[in-house]
């Protein structure tokens, strides 16, 4: 037993000694080649590749990317403006309303009757229709005025509407054209400054400026309003007759005191044939 264990106490030792030998061994042996890898020639591949995903955008980026259409092609050539395209319609003479047209009063005024020695009336009114002379029969009828209308035909100054003047007819029956398809009868006329297109007329400037307007909207130029002389068919509201002066000037007061518009005592010897007389307005004698 002494033997052996003066055996063993002379072997461990060399045997720890051995395996701690071989231990350091291995532990160089793996440095060496961890250092062989590092080297010059080794190459760096980068991290481990990540595997794509599709991800959701954001709401307002859908928003925006859905509002963006495609962009808008080039035009090639620039688009020419054209002019508005005027239908053709034909121009109607303005006419009252039918409650107007049908004003007249009902009961028919009485006619004008000369008697011996009269040769006064008392015009109230001038009207180019008829309608207005009806209104005023029935706003004298209702103040107790018996009166009548008188239908004469005299020279009145009206507002003419011309096209014109252009020096040359290609200019004219360009204008004229354009009338025509606007619904306006018109004939080319000549005068001292050249030709011209007379478009409308009326005795009111309103309605000749609203005629004027209708052939701007046709392109048609130059456009003028003038004034011309021309005959007319006119409806007077008249009262009488009296046998003297003194008398209708009496009726003609009364008339303007109530508002009504300048009343004329004119001369008279039956029939249409009105000659100027005394006026409202003037100095009494």
């Amino acid at each position: 037993m002494d033997n052996l264990s003066n055996m063993l106490g002379r072997v461990l030792p060399w045997f720890v000694a051995a395996i701690l030998a071989v231990t350091a061994v291995a532990f160089l042996w793996n440095g060496m080649h961890a250092r062989q890898d590092d080297g010059p020639d080794a190459v760096w591949k980068g991290p481990n590749p990540v595997v794509a995903r599709a991800m959701a955008l954001p709401e307002r980026m859908l928003v925006e990317l859905e509002g963006m259409g495609e962009r808008p092609k080039r035009a090639d050539k620039p688009v020419e403006a054209k002019p508005p395209v005027v239908e053709s319609k034909p121009v109607e003479p303005r006419m009252p309303p039918p409650s107007m047209v049908n004003s007249m009063p009902k009961t028919p005024p009485k006619p004008l009757v000369p008697v011996a020695g009269s040769q006064y009336i008392v015009q109230v009114g001038s009207f180019v229709y008829e309608f207005g002379a009806g209104q005023l029969l029935e706003r004298l009828q209702s103040r107790g005025y018996e009166s009548t209308v008188l239908e004469a035909v005299e020279m009145v100054t009206l507002n003419q509407v011309q096209a014109g003047p252009y020096d040359d007819l290609e200019a004219a029956k360009e204008s004229e054209v354009k009338l025509m398809a606007g619904g306006f009868r018109v004939t080319i006329e000549k005068n001292w400054q050249g030709l011209i297109i007379p478009v409308g007329e009326s005795m009111q400037l309103g309605d000749a400026i609203s005629i004027m307007d209708k052939a701007e909207q046709l392109y048609v130029r130059p456009l003028r309003v003038v004034k011309i002389e021309s005959t007319q068919k006119l409806y007077k509201v008249v009262m009488g007759p009296y046998k003297d002066e003194a008398e209708a000037k009496g009726v003609a007061s009364r008339l303007a005191d109530l508002g009504m518009t300048s009343p004329l005592i004119k001369i008279w010897y039956g029939g249409t044939d009105l000659k100027e007389g005394w006026r409202a307005t003037q100095p009494k004698s």
